[in-house]
């Protein structure tokens, strides 16, 4: 949009303006207040883009101060544009507090700069002064561009995307569109910026904002994206009740994603609402759409809710339209009960059906599919997995030939000290690292049943420390699931018992379903 009309008689007519009068005596306040109200029903644009007049002007204050509702304040970082950039500042400042009470927001840009080395800080000092003078720490820096593309005028964004300048620009646009609340893909950007700093926000006070989050709720009352958005923040924040009511109000404007019903279901968790958000667990697993991180979550969450509920999450949609490799990584919340090995061992037996799982996947499956057989007490497919009855024990490493010794002690009810035998040569001969607290509870069950009771003993003291510094759950021979720390422990005094001539066998091994159901 021209600033007018661009013939000789243009400077002459501009200078002419007498400002003051124009705005004591005509009405000037007035004339542009209408100009914006015409750009509204006219155009409707989403952003009007005003070049001022550089210095302290009459047009200059029409331009940063009556008509925008933010400036981009740019200046090289000399005394110069600091001693007139001060003042204007100033005025653009009290707008707040004048009759209007306008708030105006401002980005600072510091432009043109040099790439240069700076070993003196000239520039770093220069950058501190502006700072204090202006009262902002924040700012954006666009780059001197040394090329003679400039002179074409292309804009940079589209023809030189990966340009350093481009990537600059789009930078202030971020930080610009991100400021103005009614922009749809601003509100979506400071929401998203908001839930990337969660520690900063949990412990946030009721500050400027909250009255962000307000406006945004009541500017897109109608866009479920916005409102689910909306909602992960206030139940970071701790306000339950509010992301409640937004994530309800983004299911009823249309939300399909299922992602909306598992936030739902995590709020009503937290609220105490255990069937609402066994409910919506199930909603969620109902979806083909969903995503491997929040079908983790989901089944993290219902472990916790309903554990019964697991055995059948491996044929629910949510997991079966998920690739081999990412039911693979989804299956970690499902090792901790009886029903969540069952879906394991489902899911597993799904993804080796498929020809295109990689063979090192593969062989991995193959290893957390006999953990999740021995836990159900599927004694024979786990050692048909393993190779069936005939393969030569000889030829296992050691964590598949204790599969099989347990595997096989569950199937005869007796175990097989020769088999044993062989865990215990490989544990010697191997050069893995021998310090786990599985491992140490490993050949503490072994050198029991091989009736080295003082090396079991040993090794038991050894699972004991090891375990003392491990922070995530470990997986216990004894019950064949992961547990928490004081489970596993619990599990190294039922064995300590076992070796001192109590008369007990791993729960693995006794009727893991009806072990599960007493504890």
């Amino acid at each position: 949009m021209p600033s007018g009309k661009p013939d000789g008689a243009y400077g002459a007519a501009l200078s002419s303006i007498n400002w003051g009068d124009l705005y004591a005596n005509r009405n000037g306040y007035l004339l542009f207040e209408d100009l914006r109200a015409q750009w509204e029903a006219t155009l409707r644009p989403d952003y009007v883009l005003i070049d001022s007049r550089t210095g302290h002007t009459d047009v200059g204050g029409i331009c940063t101060r009556q008509l925008p509702d933010a400036v981009v304040a740019l200046f090289v970082p000399n005394d110069q544009n600091l001693r007139g950039l001060t003042k204007v500042i100033s005025d653009i400042r009290s707008e707040a507090d004048a009759p209007r009470q306008k708030p105006i927001t401002i980005h600072f840009v510091m432009s043109n700069v040099a790439d240069l080395d700076d070993e003196d800080l000239i520039l770093a000092g220069q950058v501190r002064r502006f700072e204090a003078a202006l009262g902002s720490t924040d700012h954006t820096v666009i780059h001197h561009y040394p090329s003679l593309a400039l002179l074409s005028q292309t804009i940079f964004t589209l023809d030189r995307p990966r340009s350093r300048l481009a990537q600059e620009y789009n930078r202030l646009t971020d930080r610009i569109t991100e400021a103005n609340l009614a922009d749809r893909t601003g509100a979506l950007r400071l929401l998203r910026n908001v839930l990337r700093h969660r520690l900063r926000i949990r412990h946030r006070a009721p500050t400027e904002l909250d009255e962000q989050l307000d406006k945004i709720a009541a500017i897109h009352d109608h866009d479920p994206e916005i409102l689910f958005r909306l909602a992960e923040v206030r139940k970071e924040q701790g306000r339950l009740e509010d992301a409640l009511r937004i994530v309800d109000r983004s299911i009823e404007t249309g939300a399909s994603s299922p992602a909306a019903f598992l936030l739902r279901a995590e709020c009503r968790q937290l609220s105490g609402d255990r069937d609402g958000a066994t409910q919506d667990i199930g909603r969620f697993l109902d979806s083909d759409a969903a995503t491997a991180p929040d079908v983790n979550r989901a089944l993290g969450l219902l472990a916790k809710l309903e554990p019964s509920a697991l055995a059948t999450v491996g044929t629910s949609k949510a997991v079966l339209a998920l690739s081999p490799s990412e039911r693979r990584w989804i299956i970690a919340p499902l090792g901790r009960t009886r029903s969540g090995m069952h879906a394991r061992t489902d899911i597993l037996k799904g993804v080796l059906d498929d020809n295109t799982l990689p063979e090192r996947e593969r062989d991995s499956a193959v290893v957390e599919l006999v953990l999740s057989l021995i836990s159900i007490g599927r004694f024979q497919q786990a050692i048909e997995a393993l190779g069936g009855p005939n393969i030569d024990p000889e030829s296992l490493h050691i964590a598949d030939a204790f599969n099989l010794a347990m595997a096989e002690w569950g199937s005869s009810g007796v175990p097989s000290r020769s088999l044993f035998a062989r865990v215990r040569s490989a544990y010697e001969d191997g050069s893995r690292d021998k310090t786990s607290a599985n491992l140490m509870q490993c050949m503490a069950l072994t050198s029991w049943i091989v009736s080295d009771h003082g090396t079991a003993n040993a090794f038991l003291d050894a699972a004991r420390q090891a375990i003392s510094r491990h922070a995530g759950p470990e997986f216990s021979c004894w019950r064949y699931l992961y547990l928490t720390r004081q489970e596993f422990l619990a599990d190294l005094d039922a064995m300590d018992r076992m070796i001192n001539g109590e008369s007990l066998i791993p729960e693995a091994i006794a009727q893991p379903d009806q072990t599960q159901k007493h504890r």
